[in-house]
């Protein structure tokens, strides 16, 4: 994504908002990581027919991940990426919420 032309574009108020890129960023990485620890798992499996202790993490880590970004979804929609002056007072009220 490029920069705006205008640096002001950043400031309160201004509406701009660094939720898409939040979300391409997330959802690209989480499909990278996913494949490929599904092609390490695989070849553990079918070539060298052994796993092990790393190979389990792995996978818990990868269920981490496949939980989180949903939640990165849902913070976007929420507001996550805008700034807190461009924020309704119900959003600014629901986004304290769901950060504790």
């Amino acid at each position: 994504m490029a920069a705006p032309a205008n640096p002001m574009s950043y400031l309160p108020g201004s509406g701009h908002s660094t939720g898409q890129s939040i979300l391409v960023i997330t959802w690209v990485f989480t499909g990278i990581s996913t494949v490929v620890v599904s092609l390490k798992f695989w070849t553990r499996l079918k070539i060298i027919q052994h796993t092990g202790l790393d190979d389990v993490l792995t996978i818990i880590a990868l269920g981490f991940l496949l939980a989180f970004a949903p939640i990165i979804t849902i913070s976007v929609r929420e507001g996550l990426g805008k700034h807190v002056h461009d924020l309704t007072p119900e959003a600014r009220t629901h986004a304290i919420k769901l950060g504790k």
